[in-house]
């Protein structure tokens, strides 16, 4: 593992308006790591992948390959090999699976974008639904969709929100290893994630957050052997 990070966030702060949501947040993702973002509802975990995408006002440093992003707008954040798949998906209704994929493309795409007979070749089930409209996917498959359609645009990195949310817990299980099976591949992912035997099972290193900033960095099992943490900051 490379000692600079991938993505290294540093400070940071975002706001919605006047509304002050994240209070001088430290992250790090390295090549090729799985990173869970973890803590409950409401403490700025979705905000930092926004604040990360340059969606909502920010400030402080964001460093993606060593260089600093602070200024940057949403678009400039892609082409610099960041991929996003919010909570709701944003798959395209009316439109086919392959259609999907290849909205994902980019028109510059380099040497590191996907091809669809690359997904395919990883991801077998969506090439079985390759002429199926988008909107009559299960959740899981939308899930599957969404992720693959970011990778088609070369990503280092992706930062993926909630990705369980609403979906059976054999689905849930499909999913991690979707992810972790995405990872093998090179790319990191930043996961923003509820259930937590998923994210700790696949996630390399982990990161809670409470307040607007992160309260815990550690491996998976530091952060299971740290019960004040868990208590304070994860259980209901």
């Amino acid at each position: 593992m490379s000692d600079t990070p991938l993505l290294s966030v540093r400070g940071v702060h975002a706001y919605y308006g006047l509304s002050h949501v994240l209070h001088g947040v430290d992250l790090d993702v390295h090549t090729g790591q799985i990173v869970a973002l973890l803590g409950r509802n409401g403490v700025g975990r979705s905000t930092l992948c926004k604040a990360i995408m340059a969606i909502v006002e920010r400030q402080g440093s964001i460093r993606v390959k060593g260089r600093e992003t602070i200024a940057l707008a949403p678009h400039q954040m892609a082409r610099l090999g960041l991929g996003y798949v919010p909570e709701d998906r944003a798959i395209f209704p009316g439109l086919t699976v392959e259609q999907n994929l290849i909205l994902g493309q980019h028109s510059d795409a380099g040497p590191k974008s996907w091809t669809i007979d690359q997904v395919y070749s990883h991801f077998p089930s969506l090439e079985r639904r390759r002429a199926t409209d988008a909107d009559v996917l299960s959740g899981g498959e939308k899930q599957m969709l969404a992720m693959c359609r970011a990778l088609m645009s070369g990503p280092d990195l992706i930062l993926v929100d909630e990705p369980t949310e609403g979906l059976a817990p054999l689905i849930v299980e499909q999913v991690g290893e979707l992810m972790a099976e995405i990872a093998r591949t090179g790319v990191s992912i930043l996961l923003i994630e509820q259930k937590l035997t998923m994210a700790m099972r696949i996630a390399d290193h982990v990161y809670v957050m409470g307040h607007g900033q992160t309260v815990f960095s550690g491996s998976p099992e530091q952060l299971r052997a740290d019960q004040d943490t868990c208590k304070a900051w994860l259980e209901v």
